[in-house]
């Protein structure tokens, strides 16, 4: 989680200094004015640069707000799921050693949608549990309800931003990531009724994303780099206001030569199967604000 900060001096919109030591490193977020941008490179412990500006001109004596950054990870970790139902009587439901072999997220103008999907060891119930299972004593009640705010996020308004030119992208019209896993579970061992541990495999990142075809400079620029199999940078931003932030960023995505697809008034290019690339877990990021 990055702290909050201030800027001390602004070299241009995409690089400035703090006034204390940012402890920011490449992939880390930060936000002001209600919008959420990623660290693409910290040159020393006070200055870092942008992936893209931010709309309104960064001034000294901004205070960037704290976000929360998540990264990718060399292993994964399994996770227990609760599944509750009322009355209370009913069969209550808990599913055991979960991981996530796959994370697909798509965005278009009216809303953004979430999927998650992988194996898990075991699912335990209430009308069967016996003392022992699952390592528990008892199954577990649920927990009380605290408090939540359930106003509904904007979460279709947003921002995108593909390529090197610090120019916000207006023409998305739709774009979905996913991230594989290619988990195993040691399910083949002899003596074994249930998986025994969770395996990742080569991870991959693939991401699709439709725009409107223009003859602007930087939708021509984007076109060329898929012909040139040249890596760009790219981040969308999901919802407008500071609380309800959400950004993916990644660093290095290789766009597909597009297909043409004029089914509807408007041409728009569709760049399917992009692979994000990467070094040691630096393919994606995810941060909230």
């Amino acid at each position: 989680m990055s702290e909050s900060l201030t800027v001390r001096q602004v070299s241009n919109q995409m690089q400035f200094q703090t006034t204390t030591d940012h402890g920011l490193t490449a992939g880390s977020a930060i936000c002001w004015n209600n919008e959420i941008r990623f660290i693409s490179a910290a040159q020393d412990t006070v200055t870092v640069s942008l992936h893209a500006p931010f709309s309104s001109k960064l001034v000294p004596g901004a205070t960037l707000t704290p976000a929360i950054t998540y990264r990718l990870g060399t292993s994964v970790p399994s996770l227990t799921l609760y599944d509750y139902w009322d009355p209370v009587s009913a069969v209550q439901r808990i599913i055991t050693g979960a991981g996530v072999d796959s994370f697909a997220l798509s965005v278009n103008g009216d809303v953004h949608e979430f999927a998650f999907r992988g194996p898990a060891a075991d699912i335990v119930d209430s009308s069967n549990f016996t003392i022992g299972t699952a390592g528990l004593l008892q199954f577990p009640a649920e927990p009380a309800l605290g408090n939540f705010d359930y106003s509904i996020v904007p979460g279709h308004l947003g921002q995108a931003w593909i390529g090197n030119s610090g120019a916000q992208l207006l023409t998305l019209t739709g774009a979905s990531i996913q991230l594989k896993n290619h988990l195993d579970t040691r399910h083949r061992e002899f003596g074994a009724t249930l998986p025994r541990a969770l395996s990742a495999g080569m991870r991959q990142v693939i991401t699709n994303f439709a725009v409107l075809a223009q003859s602007d400079a930087d939708s021509l620029a984007l076109y060329q780099a898929s012909r040139a199999r040249t890596v760009l940078p790219a981040m969308l931003q999901l919802g407008q206001a500071q609380g309800q932030l959400m950004g993916i960023y990644m660093p290095a995505v290789m766009p597909e030569v597009p297909r043409y697809n004029d089914s509807d008034a408007r041409l728009q290019w569709e760049f399917h199967s992009c692979q994000a690339q990467g070094n040691v877990n630096d393919e994606l990021y995810i941060a909230f604000a």
